[in-house]
């Protein structure tokens, strides 16, 4: 019956409370507290960084590149001036109405047009890393007047360089700066890093002008091709880069290995020898031995000492980009 008490043994199983853990001690609930504040903090500095990134793709952001970008002042007194910058300036940009300033504050390069492409977030891990980097139309109308830099400085930067693509398209020469006006172009890659250095350029300057260089030392890879042929009629672009008065033609070559390699150093300045070296390199080890007849190149004291023609023998090492040695 319905009024029936039900008896202990036909009495439905009730759910029970699952049994208590041990307490949680309190050095776990801190640690707990620690990564929750750990957690909300770099999602706060994620955030932070993409609220900067957005704002350097912004026309505020990408002027405050361009006033930093005229503020520097390296020590040769080289400063830059940027008119403006299109696209991403984390990735791939234009950089409008670019010009060039030397330490006279006299404005001796300006390029309409700079194509941009690099990474540069790669810095903290590879270095410099530049896919591509092309000036377009510019004109050059002097000379730039730079302050030297450091003689006791490496030769090479302490930092990997990377240039898949460096170009200069229709550079236009200033008439009057090399005689009549002219129209060069250039294009060159590069790969510096520890372990390596290679480096390929090739000009077109006009006017007979020739230069063509290619730099591939490896040690591990025993590897070591050097090339470079320079030829520069009197009155071109090249002669006046170095400051030649009549023709200059330089022949750089060799053939070997890391381990093994010789080669030549030939040098004629208005048809007469300026150089003549032999070029040794034995596992790193380097020796030039040979002649030159400095000519007009020195004068003063340099001059005096030299003389007319004077015997050369030099040797030393390249190691962590800096040359030491002796002749």
């Amino acid at each position: 019956m319905a009024g029936d008490a039900i008896s202990g043994d036909q009495a439905p199983d009730l759910p029970r409370d699952p049994p208590e853990g041990p307490p949680q001690r309190g050095w776990q609930r801190q640690i707990m507290r620690v990564l929750r504040a750990l957690g909300w903090l770099m999602l706060g500095l994620l955030g932070l960084l993409a609220l900067l990134v957005a704002f350097l793709h912004t026309p505020p952001g990408r002027q405050l590149i361009v006033d930093q970008i005229g503020k520097i002042a390296p020590a040769s007194g080289l400063s830059v001036e940027v008119g403006a910058i299109e696209g991403s300036v984390l990735w791939s940009s234009t950089l409008r109405d670019v010009k060039f300033r030397d330490a006279n504050d006299v404005l001796f390069l300006e390029v309409p047009l700079i194509d941009l492409n690099w990474r540069p977030y790669k810095w903290f891990t590879s270095g410099l890393d530049i896919r591509h980097l092309v000036l377009t139309g510019g004109t050059l109308y002097a000379v730039p007047e730079l302050i030297p830099g450091d003689p006791d400085a490496p030769i090479l930067p302490d930092f990997d360089i990377r240039i898949d693509r460096f170009a200069i398209e229709d550079l236009r020469v200033a008439e009057g700066l090399l005689g009549t006006e002219r129209v060069i172009d250039f294009a060159a890659e590069a790969d510096i890093r520890k372990g390596l250095v290679y480096l390929d350029a090739d000009g077109a300057f006009g006017g007979g002008d020739v230069f063509t260089a290619l730099v591939h030392a490896e040690p591990d890879g025993d590897r070591f091709d050097l090339d470079l042929d320079w030829r520069a009629p009197a009155g071109g672009f090249l002669a006046a880069i170095v400051g030649a008065d009549d023709d200059l033609a330089i022949r750089l070559e060799g053939e070997g290995s890391w381990t093994s390699w010789e080669g030549r150093l030939d040098a004629q300045h208005g048809g007469a020898q300026l150089l003549d070296f032999a070029l040794y390199n034995s596992s790193g080890q380097y020796r030039i031995v040979g002649n030159a007849r400095p000519g007009g190149f020195v004068d003063g004291i340099a001059a005096r000492a030299l003389g007319d023609s004077f015997a050369l023998t030099a040797s030393g090492t390249l190691e962590s980009s800096v040359l030491q040695g002796d002749f």
